[in-house]
C-alpha cells in the first residue's frame, strides 16, 4: 500500500468520513472541502455535506489521483484560508483545517529582492488570521507522511503552523512521519481529530430545560497570540487600545450582606477612565478575556494594578437589559469562595504549626460599567 492509498483509505473508510456516518456524529449541515496542494492549488471538493456521497466520491479519488507537480502551501492554505474558512460566517460552526503533506514545502518567494525559501519567510503566519478569528472553535492538524529516514527538519514547517495556531487559542495537533507508517496507525490520527471536532461542536450546545438543543454563537472578535508581551506596557498609545474615558467609568461589586450590587471607588485616585485591549488574549468555554487598565489623568498613561476584563463568549449572552446579570453569578461564586478561603485560613491559624502553611484567597472581581459614544460595554475585570 502506498503512502497515497493510506491517506485516501483513512480518510474515507474506517477512521474519519465512514465512522463518523456511523457512529451519527454529523448531521446535513456539516460540510467537507478538500483542496490539492499544488503549484496552482484548486478546490476539488467543495463545501460538500459528509454522507455516503461524499464516502464515495473520496474512494474514487485513490483510484485517479496521482502525485505530481511541485508541493507549494502557500497556494492550497490561501485556498483553504480565503475562499473556505473565512467565508465561514456563522459561529455557531466548529472548524477544522487538516494538512497533510509528504515533505518540505516546495514554495519560493521573494523578500527584498532576495529568494528565500518559505520556512526563512515564515509560512505559518498565513494561518494567524484564521486562528485569530476562530480561536478555539478551529481545529489545525498537521500530518506529515514520509519515511523513517526523513529528516527532522523535514516537517518543521507543519509543526510551526500548529503550534502558531496554539498562539490564538485554537486547537493545534501535528503528527510526524515516524508513527504514520501505517494505515492503522494514520487512520488513528483521523479518529484523534474527529473527536477534537466533536468535543468543539459540544462546547457550541446549550441544552434546555426542555431537553432541546441550541447551537450557541461565538462572537466574532479578533484574538493575540499568546507569547505577545503586552503587560509591560505603560500607556495605550496605539491602536491596540479602546479608550474610554467620557462619561467616567462606574464600578460595581456584588454584596453578599445586601445581596445586590454596590458602587464601590475606581482602584486608582481621580482616573480619567479605562482601556481595555481591542483583541482578547484568552479564551474559555464561556467567557473571553482582554487585558484592562485604569488610566490617568492624561488620558493616556496607566494606573493602577494590571488587570482583566472577562466578556460572555457567546452573542446569546448579549441580550440582557442590566449586563451586570451575566456577571452576577460569577461574582457570586467568587465572593462566596473568599469566605470559605478565609474561614479555612482562620482554621489553619488554630493548627500547631499552621503559619508554616500557605494560606487561600481568591482574587476579587468587579464590574466596570462604561458609556461611549460607539458602543455599551460592561465588563467584569479582576
Amino acid at each position: 500500500m502506498t503512502r497515497s492509498d493510506a491517506v485516501w483509505i483513512s480518510l474515507a473508510d474506517v477512521d474519519f468520513i465512514s465512522r463518523q456516518l456511523k457512529d451519527e456524529a454529523v448531521m446535513n449541515t456539516d460540510m467537507f472541502s478538500l483542496v490539492e496542494i499544488h503549484t496552482d492549488s484548486r478546490i476539488i471538493i467543495h463545501h460538500q455535506p459528509i454522507d455516503w456521497l461524499l464516502f464515495n466520491k473520496v474512494i474514487s479519488m485513490d483510484m485517479h489521483a496521482t502525485p505530481a507537480d511541485h508541493g507549494d502551501y502557500i497556494p492550497s492554505l490561501e485556498k483553504a484560508d480565503e475562499q473556505l474558512l473565512l467565508r465561514n460566517t456563522h459561529g455557531s460552526c466548529a472548524l477544522m483545517l487538516l494538512f497533510l503533506s509528504g515533505g518540505r514545502p516546495s514554495d519560493h518567494v521573494f523578500v527584498d529582492h532576495l529568494l528565500q525559501t518559505n520556512e526563512e519567510y515564515n509560512l505559518v503566519h498565513i494561518n494567524e488570521r484564521v486562528a485569530s478569528r476562530f480561536g478555539r472553535r478551529l481545529t489545525v492538524g498537521t500530518i506529515g507522511i514520509g519515511a523513517r529516514n526523513f529528516g527532522s527538519d523535514t516537517f518543521h514547517v507543519l509543526k510551526s503552523m500548529t503550534e502558531q495556531s496554539e498562539q490564538f487559542g485554537s486547537v493545534g495537533t501535528f503528527q510526524a512521519p515516524a508513527v504514520l507508517l501505517s494505515r492503522h496507525l494514520l487512520g488513528q490520527t483521523f479518529t484523534s481529530l474527529a473527536s477534537e471536532l466533536a468535543s468543539t461542536k459540544t462546547e457550541l450546545t446549550i441544552v434546555h430545560n426542555s431537553g432541546e438543543c441550541q447551537q450557541r454563537t461565538v462572537r466574532d472578535m479578533r484574538r493575540e497570540p499568546r507569547n505577545l508581551e503586552t503587560f509591560g506596557s505603560d500607556a495605550a498609545y496605539n491602536h491596540a487600545w479602546h479608550i474610554c474615558s467620557a462619561p467616567p467609568p462606574i464600578r460595581w461589586s456584588w454584596s453578599t450582606e445586601l445581596r445586590g450590587w454596590t458602587e464601590i471607588e475606581l482602584m486608582t485616585v481621580s482616573p480619567s477612565g479605562v482601556a481595555m485591549r481591542k483583541c482578547i488574549f484568552g479564551e474559555g468555554a464561556e467567557r473571553m478575556v482582554r487585558q484592562f487598565r485604569e488610566v490617568g489623568p492624561d488620558g493616556c498613561t496607566f494606573v493602577g494594578p494590571h488587570m482583566v476584563a472577562k466578556e460572555s463568549r457567546f452573542v446569546e449572552d448579549l441580550k440582557y437589559h442590566d449586563n451586570r446579570d451575566f456577571h452576577m453569578i460569577f461574582c457570586q461564586t467568587q465572593c462566596r469562595a473568599q469566605q470559605l478561603a478565609a474561614k479555612f485560613n482562620q482554621r489553619l491559624s488554630q493548627l500547631s504549626g499552621g503559619a508554616a502553611i500557605p494560606r487561600i484567597h481568591f482574587i476579587g472581581c468587579s464590574v466596570y460599567e462604561v458609556c461611549d459614544d460607539a458602543y455599551r460595554l460592561d465588563w467584569s475585570p479582576g
